[in-house]
Parts: C-alpha cells; structure tokens; sequence
C-alpha cells in the first residue's frame, strides 16, 4: 500500500505545479510533539501542489482567533529538498497569543491560509566551503532547514552547529527530531 502511495505521489509531481498561496490553502497532515512545549506542524496543499522555497525562509500563517484574522511568521524547519510538504517549529511562549492557540487547538485535517514563502536569510545567498551555525532556542527554525538541505543534498560533513537553549538536555539529534 505504501508503494503504491509513493508512486503515486512521484506521478503527482510530474503533473502538479509549485504551491500558490494566493489561491490554496494548506492541510495540516502532521504533528510532532518534539519537546513538552514545541511542536513541528507539517502541512501539504488539499491539491498535492509541491512547494518551492529556499532554505531559511519563512511563510505567514493568517489563523482566525476569537473571530479576528490573526498573522503570525514562523521559518519552515522543513527542507526544500523534500518539496511534498511543508513544516513550521513552533515553541508555545506563555503569553503567546498564536504560539498557544496553534499548540491547543491547530489538528490534523485543519485547514489555514498562509502567504509566502519570503525572506532572504538563506545559505543561498552565502555558498561557501564550510558552514558555522549558531543559534539559540526557538530561533534554531531557519538552521533546522539549512542543515537539513545540506544532508539531503550530502554536504553535511562541511557544517557544523552550535546550539544553546535555556533548560539543559534538550538537543537535537542529528537526524533532525529534537530529543529531551
């Protein structure tokens, strides 16, 4: 069954075009509860679009909350590379408005509006030999998507990350899924 499911899935690429996000929504597929306070939502367009973004770039999410539009930008963790789907880290901060609302109420099957992707914090703009990361806490987003491209495409041996975050003994694992 799953065979059939990726080969219908490679089918769907080669007649499908780049997400629109003026025109399509996005359908949460997945979540991850990566730590007691961050979770990864994956997301897929309702019409199997394949998405096209750099790594490090971000995308809007426009959510409804107590029936006022609410925007929020978050970096896609996820990867370029694997182009099906899309994915946003999100740490829920106590008095974060959407962060919260997003952890309590976001599920899979949920439909949202997004806008994007943008910005130009991307290892694209710098191409180098070697590749230092550092970053802290909930702004690991971008470098989760950054690493993450230069393993798929093999260049992984040429970077190295420093990471710190505020409570001891949360990493990341070198595949990519945080650990406690």
């Amino acid at each position: 069954m799953a065979e059939m499911a990726v080969k219908q899935a490679i089918r769907d690429l080669n007649t499908t075009t780049p997400w629109d996000s003026h025109s399509q929504m996005l359908e949460c597929v997945m979540i991850l509860q990566d730590t007691h306070d961050v979770k990864t939502f994956c997301f897929q367009t309702t019409d199997n679009s394949w998405f096209r973004y750099l790594p490090g770039q971000f995308i809007t999410i426009e959510l409804e909350i107590d029936g006022k539009p609410v925007l929020r930008t978050y970096t896609l963790s996820s990867s370029p590379s694997r182009p099906l789907s899309i994915s946003i880290t999100v740490k829920a901060n106590k008095d974060g408005y959407a962060s919260r609302w997003l952890h309590e109420n976001l599920k899979e099957g949920d439909k949202i509006k997004a806008h994007g992707p943008a910005g130009l914090f991307t290892l694209h703009n710098h191409m180098a030999e070697k590749y230092l990361f550092i970053s802290g806490g909930a702004g690991i987003t971008p470098t989760l998507s950054m690493t993450r491209w230069l393993f798929d495409y093999g260049i992984s041996h040429r970077c190295a990350l420093s990471f710190t975050a505020r409570a001891h003994l949360r990493t990341l694992s070198p595949a990519g899924s945080w650990k406690a």
